[in-house]
């Protein structure tokens, strides 16, 4: 099953999302939501199919807010951690006063974060439905190109 059977995919996905709301026994899937014609779901790859495109100074700072939280949480345990939170903070002190980082940085920097929290993202099919789930556009869009912890804990707040 792969991403561009969009028809089978959406229809497996639901089910999931469904069976996972039973099993939970504390929470019942919305299907009031999931039909309501506003709100739109979309089919999301976990791992980004495509690397950052964040092309605006402002997306590219807040995809670097958004990992600095999480190479924060992990400084302490792995020093490669550390490293990559101080290349953050210089990055988004660059971007506080009102400077840029040039695209080949800013990809490299994309690059060893999105290596550093999924190192066998480059080797999975990414259009496989193990990399695909079903969420609702405005969840979508809030993480982008963001890596999977970041993309985990915006889900589990939205559950809540």
């Amino acid at each position: 099953m792969k991403y561009n059977n969009g028809t089978l995919i959406r229809r497996t996905l639901l089910l999931f999302n469904v069976e996972s709301c039973v099993n939970t026994k504390h929470i019942r899937f919305s299907f009031d939501a999931y039909r309501d014609k506003k709100q739109h779901w979309d089919i999301e790859h976990v791992n980004s199919q495509n690397d950052s495109d964040l092309q605006k100074n402002e997306e590219r700072k807040a995809w670097m807010e958004r990992v600095k939280d999480l190479l924060t949480a992990e400084k302490d345990k792995d020093e490669k951690a550390a490293v990559y939170l101080a290349e953050i903070n210089s990055y988004i002190e660059i971007y506080n006063e009102g400077g840029a980082v040039s695209h080949d940085k800013y990809k490299d920097c994309y690059s060893k974060i999105t290596h550093y929290f999924d190192p066998d993202n480059e080797n999975i099919d990414k259009d496989r439905l193990g990399n695909l789930t079903l969420l609702d556009s405005g969840t979508n869009r809030e993480y982008h190109d963001s890596p999977f912890p970041y993309k985990r804990q915006c889900i589990i707040d939205k559950d809540r």
